[in-house]
């Protein structure tokens, strides 16, 4: 008798699955890592599509009135295999970003469905590539144990002030 082998999970489908199991900020954080992770690398995801002349178009999903790429971690997850177009994920975050009408992109779409926001994007890639700031804008400061000396250019200046007040 022989056994299909059971195909491993990818590390990105693995760390969805989890979170969708137990939302915390641990999971959330090993996911983001991960995506993270796949933009620095360039690494492939698919979609369906077509090329026609030179152009790519890549099928869209509506929900709640917005529109998103789907994206897949393995091709296995596709139905229409007819139709499979695989590029590197910064593709899929560049057409977003340049076309009004995308709101996002969804990972693994009807198997683990993850959505993410265009914004939501930005913010998880530029996480930690900016110092810290407080409300005012200015950098944050690591002022060590005690009481700080500090020097004029520690103060807010007028705009920062301003700021501060409207946030």
């Amino acid at each position: 008798m022989f056994f299909k082998k059971k195909k491993v999970m990818d590390e990105f489908s693995q760390a969805i699955s989890e979170l969708m199991k137990h939302n915390n900020l641990e999971n959330q954080k090993k996911v983001f890592d991960i995506f993270r992770a796949y933009v620095e690398e360039e690494k492939w995801l698919f979609s369906n599509g077509k090329v026609e002349d030179g152009n790519t178009s890549v099928l869209m999903i509506q929900e709640k009135g917005k529109n998103y790429i789907p994206v897949y971690t393995d091709d296995e997850h596709i139905k229409n295999k007819n139709s499979i177009i695989q590029t590197d994920i910064n593709k899929y975050i560049e057409s977003m970003c340049f076309e009004k009408e995308i709101s996002g992109l969804v990972i693994n779409p009807g198997i683990q469905s993850l959505y993410m926001e265009k914004e939501y994007i930005l913010k998880i890639l530029l996480h930690d590539k900016f110092p810290k700031q407080n409300n005012s804008g200015a950098p944050q400061k690591n002022w060590g144990e005690g009481i700080p000396e500090y020097k004029s250019s520690d103060l807010m200046t007028k705009g920062q002030i301003l700021n501060f007040a409207m946030h």
